[in-house]
């Protein structure tokens, strides 16, 4: 029986990382970008030319180049991303849920001009504009072990996460859509069928709509091979492992099929090589796999590099642009114990936009804000540091990486305590007494957890969370929220609040329970950005003041450690110690509980 040899060169979550430079830094960051990619993709191709190369998604919207691009109406083969993935010939792309960020009309008229074939079943734009297909079967020629050359069908089937903030399309559940696609696909009689899913693995139970269903996908008989994206990971990684059943982080399978997560930002290319013997009805059987992820070349493709230098230089001219002033310093360093200075700016930011909406007469507005610049795998740089002096465009974008629309939905006590014990899951319990006990839980990046302005609380680390990653309980008893109080007084769980947050959250994003559409009070067509501007306007000089939300109850003779900068060295809070480097750029520090 003749055995061939298949090559899959996957790319995920870029984030129009066309260059190696940070916006809201204002610097580069190293060979780390789609100019720096590209090399590295040729070389692999090079070696397979019949190798498949695919993206799954988010590959529009990311940072501040991407935003002047939108604005400035680069669509269609003007866009540079366009330009970059045609030269290297994408052979299929799937839409992430960023993609849809500055409206289904860029999205559309920005990749059909791709020649990738963009694929997605579970996309459904409910505009009178036709859908992506929900997959493609590309045909390979490959040489056999034996000098014989074969054709081989392979069916790519795109999924994307029903985790987008647009109102101008709707996702159906990933589980559903594959059901009702494979049976299409299956009568194709392909030797392969592979999914590009812009969703990753979870440790949440299957469950319907739910953000991250890589791994129940790929249970389903009919497909082969999983190639998943959105979780900003990388898998397999020995280093990491995944306590969830059917997932073998080792050897790169779910449920024994093998899969791969490429990581983000253009950190590296994933590779798969598989290996496919003949079977006894004539098609292909996987039987062998390896993943591996290949690095960005030292040498940057120019010809990108000249495409991109126009809108670079404009975009950092309109970074520096000064739009307010802040007396003292703003970080992120400490947003681990609930010190981030910066989320207090932008709370009242959001509070006062929309104040405007609700007026003063209705129920008590609180504001949900997550820390996106704390370490976690949303940024290339984990933390922000904004000196005292003037506030920069480019801070404006750190602070509001993803600018998706404010909106105010409707909660009762109840409901807003369980949203605060969900996002408590971020923290690891701690055992009374331990000393240097790691404080975050890795699987659960600090984005995904809303601090609530306009209340104050605990978090009792000496008990374990309250829920699952899929919001399901995972035990009886109090909660770790403790001492919840609003305005001084006590917090009660049938009165009725409006909570100002973002389209993204409301919808389910961050693996939280998804709004009832009728509780959705107002949805604004900005986002926090534009809340930002209209605040240092009215007030450009901020007096920052401390402004606790939350701390952790206190564990007399017990201590947990967390990462930080290595800049936040000589700004260590009361309480907080050092303990050594922790990488570039990062250091550990103690917190006596």
């Amino acid at each position: 029986m003749p055995t061939v040899d298949l090559r899959l060169i996957v790319t995920s979550d870029l984030h129009m990382q066309l260059t190696d430079f940070d916006y809201c830094l204002d610097r580069t960051t190293g060979a780390q970008s789609m100019a720096h990619l590209g090399p590295a993709i040729r070389s692999l191709r090079a070696e397979r030319p019949h190798a498949l190369l695919v993206d799954l998604g988010d590959l529009l919207q990311g940072n501040p180049l991407s935003d002047h691009i939108a604005a400035a109406g680069h669509v269609g083969r003007d866009h540079p991303m366009v330009r970059a993935m045609n030269r290297l010939h994408y052979d299929a792309v799937v839409p992430g849920n960023h993609d849809f960020d500055y409206g289904l009309d860029f999205t559309r008229n920005t990749l059909s001009a791709l020649t990738a074939r963009i694929v997605c079943c579970n996309l459904r734009p409910l505009d009178d504009g036709c859908a992506p297909a929900p997959f493609v079967i590309v045909e390979r020629e490959v040489p056999a072990h034996d000098g014989t050359r074969h054709s081989l069908r392979i069916a790519l089937i795109g999924f994307t996460t029903p985790a987008l903030s647009s109102s101008e399309v709707a996702v159906d559940d990933i589980l559903d859509a594959a059901r009702t696609v494979l049976p299409a696909v299956q009568r194709e009689r392909p030797d392969l069928t592979v999914a590009l899913c812009h969703s990753g693995i979870s440790a949440s139970p299957q469950s319907q709509g739910m953000e991250n269903a890589a791994a129940p996908l790929a249970a389903l008989a009919g497909i082969d091979v999983v190639l998943a994206g959105h979780t900003h990971q990388v898998f397999p990684d020995s280093e990491d492992p995944v306590a969830v059943a059917g997932v073998d982080t080792r050897n790169g399978t779910l449920h024994g099929k093998p899969a791969m997560i490429p990581g983000s930002y253009a950190a590296n290319v994933g590779c798969m090589d598989l290996t496919l013997d003949r079977d006894g009805q004539g098609g292909w059987q996987v039987v062998d796999h390896t993943a591996r992820f290949v690095p960005p070349s030292e040498t940057p493709c120019a010809r990108l590099q000249k495409d991109v230098a126009p809108l670079h230089a404009a975009t950092r001219a309109a970074m520096a642009v000064p739009v307010g002033r802040t007396e003292a310093p703003l970080h992120s360093w400490f947003e681990a114990m609930g010190a981030d200075l910066t989320l207090p700016v932008v709370a009242a930011a959001q509070r006062a936009a929309m104040a405007q909406v609700t007026g003063p007469d209705g129920p008590p507005l609180l504001v949900a804000v997550p820390s996106m610049r704390a370490g976690g795998q949303a940024m290339q740089s984990d933390f922000l540091h904004i000196p005292a002096g003037p506030i920069l465009r480019r801070h404006v974008a750190a602070l509001v990486p993803f600018d998706d629309p404010l909106c105010v939905v409707s909660r009762r006590g109840w409901q807003i305590r369980d949203w605060l014990e969900f996002a408590a899951r971020r923290f690891r319990q701690v055992p009374q007494g331990a000393q240097g006990h790691p404080l975050l839980n890795p699987d659960q990046p600090g984005y995904h957890m809303d601090s609530f302005f306009g209340l104050t609380y605990r978090i009792d680390l000496s008990v374990p969370p309250l829920f699952q990653d899929d919001g399901t309980a995972a035990r009886s008893g109090p909660g770790r929220i403790r001492d919840l109080r609003h305005l001084g007084r006590s917090f009660e769980d049938d009165e009725l609040f409006l909570v100002v947050t973002n389209t993204y959250r409301a919808r389910g994003g961050g693996a939280i329970r998804p709004v009832h559409e009728q509780d959705i009070v107002y949805t604004a067509k900005d986002g926090a950005r534009r809340a930002l501007d209209s605040y240092f306007r009215a007030d450009p000089q901020i007096v920052p003041a401390p402004c606790p939300v939350w701390s952790f109850a206190p564990m007399p003779g017990t201590s947990v450690t967390f990462e930080t900068a290595a800049a936040a060295t000589a700004h260590l809070p009361q309480g907080v110690r050092p303990v050594g480097p922790a990488g570039p750029d990062r250091m550990t520090v103690a917190l006596d509980l």
